[in-house]
């Protein structure tokens, strides 16, 4: 799989590897199968991301273990959240979810969670981000949501109807 580089200057640059380790910010383009942050409103992102993955591999591996909090809709601002980490958006400097935004997907997507023995993560600490201001991404800054869409894109870029998403998660 390879993948455009692209400076902040717009500059592109032949395509990478996407299994190459990216240790200065650089702009990549998002996959086309990063399932969990699709169709978000923007096509580049900050490499390395948020959490600190370095490379395209490690995104799109980390990032499928969330699909399931976006399939469940437990908040209307779960890809918002989750994106902002995995695939933010290309700035000259990162742009962090508000400490609120993480708390009320938090507390949307806790809950479900639980009831499926996993805990809140410590890289999501919500105490990391920065309180609200001007300078991190808030709830209101969701342009559209999935959240009413009958269908999911998954991995591979093929659409599929959520209830066949769901059964297949249930029986995997």
């Amino acid at each position: 799989m390879l993948a455009f580089v692209m400076f902040s200057t717009g500059q592109s640059l032949p395509p990478i590897d996407t299994g190459v380790r990216i240790t200065k910010p650089t702009c990549v383009e998002i996959p086309y199968n990063l399932g969990l942050c699709s169709n978000i409103g923007y096509t580049t992102m900050r490499m390395p991301n948020l959490l600190d993955h370095d490379s395209l591999v490690e995104v799109r591996y980390q990032a499928r273990s969330w699909i399931p909090l976006l399939l469940h809709r437990c908040h209307r601002d779960t890809q918002l959240f989750l994106c902002s980490l995995f695939a933010p958006v290309c700035l000259d400097r990162p742009i962090y979810p508000c400490r609120s935004l993480c708390e009320a997907v938090r507390d949307g997507c806790e809950p479900l969670m639980r009831q499926n023995c996993f805990e809140w993560p410590s890289m999501l600490e919500c105490s990391k981000f920065p309180e609200d201001n001007d300078l991190c991404i808030k709830s209101e800054m969701l342009a559209t949501s999935n959240s009413t869409s009958s269908e999911f894109q998954l991995e591979g870029g093929e659409y599929y109807p959520l209830s066949s998403v769901l059964l297949s998660l249930l029986y995997t």
